[in-house]
């Protein structure tokens, strides 16, 4: 290595030199002050952020207190003299008071409230057995969920024969719960199937809501498929898959989804309601009559 060559290394060492030295001077006297007018400006973003904030919450609460007041006006009469059953297929009770209120507020009755047990869904025996001693005791259950669940929408849609009793037996046995005293009011034609889960729900819909919405579809009942708003797994893809042909909504455990639940229950309305990405509408098209 010749001379000339050192010499032209050791002039671009001391440039670099020369510029770390000033870069690491420079930000001693001009850091602190980007740092400060930086902080400043975070600070009033912050600020405007947390304006906008409470402001876009405080639209939402009014929102809500608009709908809640005309809410009875909304859906007065909508199911005068009808009878729901509300039946819990999911994880999540929350939405149960309210949707019985808006029920009533569109003159129906909300007449029972049945929780299917995690039992009817499993694979592991259990139900087996469970069935297998229910007929030892009880001959006009069946021993299979199949058909358990088509006499439990027959029971439900035709009412129950007292001297062969089906409800409370499966209650007794854990299968199912009710929220209201039994013996209940059978003989119903409007199903609400509250869904929604905490994991996935895939052999439950597949086991438990598919047949019993097709035994209740075959007698000729409106059946309709709500969740809240914030279930950890929403069913609604599942039952896409499994082309169930019942309405969907997505967003139960607010006014605009109760006010969907009241529309779909009329009857005749299809398709998937709400704001997940399922969703094909807000609502469903309100009857003109």
């Amino acid at each position: 290595m010749g001379p000339g060559f050192k010499y032209h290394v050791i002039t671009i060492s001391a440039i670099f030199l020369a510029l770390t030295v000033g870069l690491v001077v420079g930000s001693l006297t001009v850091s602190p002050r980007l740092v400060r007018t930086f902080s400043g400006a975070l600070h009033n973003l912050n600020i405007t952020v947390q304006q906008d904030l409470a402001a876009k919450r405080q639209q939402v609460a009014n929102y809500q207190k608009f709908l809640d007041k005309v809410m009875p006006s909304l859906v007065q009469k909508d199911l005068q003299g009808q009878a729901i059953t509300l039946i819990q297929v999911g994880d999540y009770s929350d939405p149960i008071p309210a949707i019985q209120t808006v029920v009533s507020q569109a003159g129906g009755e909300v007449v029972d409230v049945i929780t299917l047990q995690h039992i009817l869904s499993d694979d592991g025996g259990l139900l087996d057995q469970r069935l297998t001693e229910l007929h030892s005791d009880h001959p006009n259950l069946p021993t299979t969920r199949a058909k358990l669940l088509n006499l439990l929408a027959t029971t439900l849609v035709k009412g129950e024969n007292a001297n062969d009793p089906v409800l409370g037996p499966l209650q007794d046995a854990g299968l199912i719960s009710f929220h209201s005293n039994y013996p209940l009011q059978p003989v119903c034609h409007r199903f609400v199937l509250l869904a929604g889960s905490h994991a996935d729900a895939t052999p439950r819909v597949t086991d438990v809501d598919a047949p019993l919405i097709a035994a209740l579809q075959h007698l000729g009942a409106t059946v309709v498929m709500c969740e809240p708003q914030n279930a950890s797994v929403s069913d609604v893809p599942v039952y896409h898959s499994l082309g169930l042909q019942v309405p969907t909504i997505d967003n139960v455990d607010d006014s605009i989804g109760l006010y969907s639940l009241v529309l779909a229950l009329q009857g005749g309305v299809s398709g998937d309601f709400g704001v997940k990405p399922t969703a094909k509408d807000l609502i469903p098209t309100p009857s003109s009559s």
